[in-house]
């Protein structure tokens, strides 16, 4: 046999005998006869899932078949504030309509009156419409208690 042949059979041997390693390889038993490797019913479930579900895992939980958003934009022409009234204020955006989104949010999120105004180069979000500024502390704590944190009062300009 030359060195070819011999290196061929070595390959084919060796091919042979891992096509044979794995989990589900045969294993020789007590009296030589190949038997079928059954797994260890002992070790865990690597991602800790049963291998079945024993019912549906959703029950008990309501069927969601819409979302709906904390608040809609603000529509509608708002009426000019009179002179010396004071508003809290929540935000101010460089785009109208990212004004008129968080509006409407924070409106439904504190139950105040939401409105925008534009001053200078900015929208600014606002909200109720107080006689003084003393009125307006309850607004600001309002906002304030509904994750506002950064709101502060503002006088209206006529």
């Amino acid at each position: 046999m030359n060195r070819h042949s011999a290196a061929a059979v070595f390959l084919a041997a060796s091919v042979a005998a891992w096509c044979g390693c794995g989990a589900s390889s045969a294993r020789s038993g007590s009296s030589g006869d190949r038997v079928q490797a059954v797994p260890d019913e002992s070790v865990a479930d690597p991602y800790g899932d049963p291998v079945v579900y024993p019912g549906d895992p959703f029950e008990g939980f309501p069927v969601v078949n819409e979302l709906t958003y904390p608040g809609e934009p603000v529509t509608g022409a708002v009426e000019p504030p009179a002179a010396g009234s004071w508003a809290v204020q929540v935000a101010a955006c460089a785009a109208e309509e990212d004004a008129v989104r968080l509006a409407g949010i924070a409106s439904a999120a504190t139950g105040l009156v939401g409105r925008i105004d534009f001053e200078g180069s900015w929208w600014k979000v606002r909200l109720g419409s107080y006689e003084s500024r003393e009125d307006a502390g309850e607004g600001l704590e309002t906002a304030r208690s509904h994750g506002y944190g950064d709101a502060w009062i503002v006088e209206l300009l006529p």
